[in-house]
């Protein structure tokens, strides 16, 4: 035999060793697939026949190709490579459309079962004619915009938020404002 002739015995069995041990790692499948069919010479009576052949690589596939093979009961060793290796191109596929969409910006689509935001909610035609909108906060509200001055905007007091505010409960809308007492009004809060 040729392997006799030109490789130690050492060498040999150091080789169907690296055979016993081989699992996919970081290769991809074409990769440990030609591996595995070039160490399996050294270590022929580990795997005598077809079935032990396809049972062998597919336990050193990693989990998740191996993991949608299994189910197909695959005992041919050419198609249990070609089937890891479109299953691999799927998952390499799938994981650069999942990154291109991680990198794009969501796309708002008004959701029809959802309570309108202040920003979707139809405004009266009166008010959006009488308040005029602030530079600041880009907002239409009535009064002077609080927004960058450290002022509550429930009370209108200085060096405090209105989420601190112990008037907010107990207080009728400031004068002018356009604002309701007990809660806060979007722009500029926080």
């Amino acid at each position: 035999m040729f392997l006799d002739r030109f490789l130690s015995q050492e060498l040999q069995e150091a080789r169907a060793r690296q055979f016993d041990e081989l699992v996919q790692g970081t290769m991809i499948v074409e990769h440990y697939a030609a591996t595995f069919v070039e160490l399996s010479r050294f270590a022929s009576y580990l795997i005598p026949d077809e079935v032990k052949k396809v049972a062998k690589f597919e336990r050193g596939l990693h989990l998740r190709i191996r993991s949608r093979l299994i189910p197909l009961r695959i005992r041919n060793f050419i198609d249990l490579v070609t089937r890891a290796t479109l299953v691999e191109e799927d998952m390499k596929a799938n994981a650069e459309l999942f990154n291109q969409k991680k990198c794009q910006p969501p796309l708002l689509v008004p959701n029809k079962n959802k309570k309108p935001t202040p920003s979707n909610r139809p405004r009266p035609s009166q008010d959006n004619q009488s308040n005029p909108v602030y530079k600041i906060c880009k907002k239409m509200h009535l009064g002077n915009c609080l927004l960058g001055h450290n002022a509550c905007f429930m009370c209108r007091e200085p060096n405090y938020m209105a989420q601190d505010c112990q008037k907010k409960n107990t207080l009728a809308p400031a004068k002018g404002s356009g604002q309701r007492a007990t809660t806060p009004p979007k722009c500029g809060y926080r």
